[in-house]
């Protein structure tokens, strides 16, 4: 008799989310889809018709290591009743076999630096490894054992063992994520290698444990781009558009050696500038530091260098403005997705829709690139990215459809987009926390919207949501382009916000929205320029369509105060 079996592999946000560089958070969901990938590889290779989710098209390459295929955490195959142990047991070994591996690589790389019985202790348990079957009966439902299978599993990860852990007295804790100690002996890591340390990307006095280790050195020398990268991407443009670019280039070429740089295979996005944002913010040229520092003329080479990019930003900015140190971190996840799995009929239905999932997280990739940005990963329906400020709502609807593309033989889902605005200087892990609460707030009420948060340092931030039917993106790209015509008074949407809480104190059954359309209106024509009419009937138009409660009338002065931060971003003077 057949048997669904269903894994799943954890811990998914501790393991990711335990961050202080963007590379860290693409490495923990990097190192979580190569261990899944290699247990879907184990059921495969032991019944290669099994895989329901994944199921990739050409699995002997898909599932290979470090193929580009990217596995979710879990995995549902139809195996033989006899088979199941045998093949858990296969499944397990093979994702303790990739997590070992991976972590050791990372030790091999600074073993004289390691407290060797420390790292190794931490090896274990890290994995959480849950699995469930059940039967298929012969002319029953699919649905059914479906549903039964991952009710199961769920009734098991919530009873899951918590093992007791052996602490270490007066040892500082992983700068990471606090759990557990360093295994550094912070006596050797002055000997590492120059390019050991450029690869380790350490802070004075970090701390990593054996997760943070295998983060920053297990994936190999693989690049990801920082966020400070990202921010600089419209001060880039500008550069481009203003033929000023080749300045800058010419002025990071003396540092390449010791400067971070990108490779234009992987990082075709950043071709035409292929540096580090580091070399774009004069007040982050002090962390450029000698790759070699074996002689004092190398150093004094190198605060030459500097100091001639330092001119060479300071002439561009007296052409340009100054780069905005703003950028976009987006977190997509589709809507209904459980509603529509639980309807499938079959496991070969379920296999066509896993493989329109693969189909859309290899486009998620592309969309992302495309639009100067980096993905961090894309789990089938689950997204998330680095985007540059004046690209991320372009980004977030082209992302949109190619989801409602990939899926078209499955209609029914939605995607719902969350895009929060932050300095690149903020704690990573908050920016990713705004970006996944957006993302839970385009859910709010009924799904199928886009969240936008802007949170200056120090300041009092934004945000709105919008239904993707409404077509905000249009919207809020004309709104950025009277900002940047100076066709909208600024004090208009902070008045607005002022109407906003006034009828906020009505009651219920009161005539609210006439009165409110009335008087909205009347502000934006007397605050609008005579020289913008078409502006001004547009705003009243979307006044009247779309202002009929209170919560409307802030929505529009919330997109008119993020748009108008917005506007000057990518824009040369």
């Amino acid at each position: 008799m057949k048997h669904l079996l269903a894994i799943t592999i954890g811990p998914v946000q501790g393991f990711i989310s335990a961050a202080r560089r963007t590379r860290d958070l693409w490495a923990g969901s990097l190192v979580l889809s190569e261990i899944s990938k290699a247990v879907a590889r184990g059921i495969w290779e032991r019944d290669s018709g099994a895989l329901i989710f994944p199921s990739p098209a050409a699995p002997a390459q898909d599932l290979e290591r470090n193929s580009a295929y990217s596995v979710a955490n879990v995995i549902l195959a139809e195996v033989e009743g006899s088979e199941v142990a045998a093949h858990v047991e296969r499944a397990r070994s093979a994702a303790e076999s990739v997590w070992r591996t991976i972590a050791d690589d990372a030790f091999e790389a600074v073993s004289s630096a390691v407290h060797t019985e420390r790292f190794h202790e931490q090896l274990g348990g890290v994995i959480e490894f849950t699995w469930a079957s059940t039967p298929v009966v012969t002319g029953g439902s699919y649905k059914a054992a479906r549903r039964e299978v991952m009710r199961a599993l769920a009734a098991r990860k919530a009873c899951r063992d918590f093992e007791p852990w052996k602490g270490y007295a007066k040892v500082p804790k992983s700068s990471l994520d606090g759990l557990r100690e360093s295994i550094w002996l912070e006596e050797r890591l002055d000997h590492l290698a120059g390019w050991k340390k450029a690869q380790l990307r350490l802070n004075d006095g970090e701390q990593l444990d054996a997760v943070g280790l295998a983060k920053r050195l297990g994936m190999g020398a693989r690049q990801f781009p920082s966020v400070a990268r990202i921010a600089a991407e419209p001060w880039i443009d500008v550069l481009e558009k203003r033929g000023l670019l080749p300045r800058l280039v010419e002025a990071c070429e003396p540092l390449r050696g010791d400067l971070v740089s990108y490779s234009s295979g992987r990082f075709s996005q950043f071709r035409r500038f292929p540096f580090d944002g580091t070399a774009v913010y004069e007040s982050r040229l002090h962390e450029i530091e000698p790759a070699s520092a074996d002689s004092e003329h190398k150093k004094d080479v190198l605060e030459s260098n500097v100091a001639a990019l330092r001119q060479t930003l300071r002439e561009l900015t007296r052409a340009c403005g100054a780069p905005s140190p703003y950028l976009a971190v987006l977190a997509a996840d589709g809507d209904r997705m459980g509603e529509k799995i639980s309807a499938l009929e079959s496991a070969e239905e379920h296999r066509r829709f896993s493989r329109a999932l693969a189909g859309f997280a290899a486009q998620a990739e592309r969309v992302v690139r495309e639009h100067g940005g980096a993905l961090v990963f894309a789990g089938g329906d689950d997204v998330l990215a680095f985007v540059p400020a004046h690209r991320a709502i372009e980004c977030a609807a082209a992302l949109r459809s190619a989801f409602l593309h990939a899926l078209r033989e499955f209609p029914g889902p939605t995607l719902s987009v969350g895009v929060a605005y932050g300095h690149f200087l903020e704690d990573l892990e908050d920016l990713v926390k705004r970006a996944k609460d957006a993302e839970h707030e385009a859910k709010q009420p009924n799904r199928n919207g886009l969240a936008v948060r802007y949170s200056p340092r120090n300041q009092e931030g934004r945000q709105f949501r919008c239904e993707w039917s409404s077509k905000p993106e249009e919207l809020l790209a004309r709104m950025i382009g009277w900002h940047r015509q100076s066709l909208i008074p600024d004090q208009a949407a902070y008045q607005l916000t002022g109407l906003a809480r006034h009828y906020s104190k009505w009651e219920k059954d009161a005539p609210v929205a006439a009165a409110m359309q009335a008087d909205a209106q009347r502000l934006l024509s007397r605050k609008a320029r005579k020289t913008a009419p078409a502006v001004l009937d547009e705003l009243r138009d979307v006044v009247k369509r779309h202002v009929t409660e209170p919560a409307d009338l802030q929505r529009l002065a919330d997109q008119l105060v993020i748009t108008r931060k917005l506007a000057p971003i990518g824009v040369s003077r």
